[in-house]
């Protein structure tokens, strides 16, 4: 019977591993597609790869203001109105054709996605779930899941001789699926109804410098780190393919 409590309280927390999950798949579906996207629409490969780089520096930017979300809304209306934005922002995806606007779409989909991403994790600490540690190290498995994922889906579109489009047809669902999970699984969030909000004073941000500093140094160290693994990580199908070391 308590296994059953235990199965029944992370199965709650689907929503959670969903919103970890989807970001990897974002992020490196189209990776090895890039070159069909640079034949398709004439726009040369190292411009085009510079998407995923918005991807990131909003991803980041939305990891450090999520939290200022939490002043005035609850985490379930933050995560739901922000699927309800990312939605219509990846069907875009399946039409644009401009490379200014890839830039603007990816830059708005990382943020969103980082937003989500820390009010996710601070969902996970309202679980009724005893061992967090656990149940972080859980929900983050699902980062690698979906790294290994989604390159399996870009073969699997080449594979079926589809265009490059339907990867967004797929993230499409994903999006619609983790909104749809939220609605019936975390509507009804008692943990999160009775938490009170502290008053947010904008100049208390700077009323301590030495916290200010490691603040900036965790920032800059969570950049460069985030820039120069994800965008070498990402960068090299493309790279394979352009030195033939990839079937095209």
């Amino acid at each position: 019977m308590k296994k059953n409590k235990i199965f029944l309280n992370y199965f709650l927390e689907t929503p959670n591993f969903l919103s970890i999950f989807l970001y990897p798949i974002f992020l490196v579906s189209i990776s090895p597609v890039l070159l069909d996207i640079s034949n398709e629409l004439g726009i040369a490969p190292a411009s085009l790869n510079l998407v995923l780089s918005f991807l990131i520096i909003g991803n980041i930017a939305g990891q450090l203001t999520s939290s200022l979300y939490n002043i005035k809304f609850r985490k379930f209306t933050v995560i739901f109105m922000l699927y309800i934005i990312l939605l219509p922002l990846a069907v875009s995806l399946f039409f644009i054709t401009k490379l200014y606007l890839f830039y603007i779409v990816y830059f708005a989909c990382g943020y969103i996605l980082g937003v989500i991403w820390i009010q996710a994790n601070a969902f996970l600490l309202d679980s009724k779930i005893e061992n967090k540690n656990r149940l972080i190290n859980v929900a983050l498995i699902f980062f690698p899941v979906g790294a290994i994922i989604a390159p399996l889906l870009s073969i699997a579109v080449s594979a079926l001789n589809l265009s490059w489009r339907y990867l967004y047809a797929v993230i499409i669902f994903l999006i619609a699926f983790t909104l749809a999970s939220y609605l019936v699984l975390k509507r009804k969030n008692k943990n999160e109804a009775s938490e009170v909000e502290d008053k947010f004073n904008f100049k208390e941000v700077f009323a301590y410098k030495y916290q200010n500093r490691i603040f900036l140094i965790s920032v800059l160290t969570l950049f460069f780190y985030g820039i120069s693994e994800t965008v070498i990580y990402t960068w090299s199908p493309t790279f394979f393919r352009l030195d033939r070391l990839m079937p095209p």
